[in-house]
């Protein structure tokens, strides 16, 4: 194997390390998550309206939580 070779082999095993804790932490973050009450988060108002056909009209929240990360939506 040339120097470069060698180089290349060791930044993808480091690359593969990574990916394997990112997906280790990403779980951990997942629990933390669906554990945290949300008692901080905020809700905000959104729509989408005025459309060709008013059957697609929406209303939602997109809420986040500022302790946990947490982001998701919910319909109105």
């Amino acid at each position: 194997m040339t120097k470069d070779e060698l180089l290349c082999a060791g930044i993808k095993a480091e690359r593969q390390d990574i990916l394997y804790d990112m997906k280790v932490l990403q779980k951990e973050l997942e629990g933390l998550q669906e554990v945290c009450p949300h008692v901080n988060a905020t809700k905000t108002y959104k729509s989408s309206s005025g459309n060709y056909d008013p059957s697609m009209d929406r209303e939602w929240f997109e809420c986040e939580c500022p302790d946990c990360g947490k982001q998701w939506t919910e319909e109105k």
